[in-house]
């Protein structure tokens, strides 16, 4: 859900740029890097899966099994094998203010389940502005839209 936001905000700034004309930038802008104390709620390892899923089909495509206009026919159906691998994750829920999910085995290796963290963050935000190309005219913000919370790092807070 919090991806779709992002792309829908993107997608409103991008459509907002397009109509105000050639005159007219979009930026991603990031703030100072921020603290919030979270709490580790989720801490789990998934390995590595390997999955094979086999399917068989029976098609009415070109004289494929079936009912129709026609009458009753037969013909050769399909057969699917489909193998996929799953990578291992290194899961770490900081909950707080500001609840991230992180992936990553360095900071999955700091923590364990119930530890007290200090999460440091940027918020990211989409801006449009307005400027004059024939001038040296300061450019204007014309808007800005946050986006989302990203994740820079995590320290534990020893008690």
């Amino acid at each position: 859900m919090k991806n779709i936001t992002k792309i829908l905000g993107i997608g409103i700034l991008a459509v907002a740029s397009l109509g105000i004309g050639a005159c007219s930038e979009y930026k991603t802008e990031y703030s100072e890097i921020k603290h919030e104390t979270a709490i580790v709620t989720l801490h789990k390892y998934v390995p590595e899966k390997t999955e094979t899923d086999i399917g068989v089909s029976i098609t009415n495509h070109e004289g494929g099994f079936g009912f129709g206009t026609n009458g009753f026919g037969y013909g050769l159906g399909g057969m699917n094998v489909v193998t996929g691998t799953t990578p291992e994750k290194y899961e770490v829920v900081f909950s707080g203010k500001v609840d991230f999910e992180v992936d990553n085995k360095e900071i999955f290796d700091r923590f364990k389940l119930e530890d007290k963290a200090d999460v440091s963050y940027q918020e990211v935000y989409g801006a449009v502005y307005e400027y004059n190309e024939d001038t040296i005219e300061k450019e204007k913000l014309l808007e800005r839209k946050f986006l989302e919370n990203k994740f820079v790092d995590a320290q534990p807070i020893k008690e």
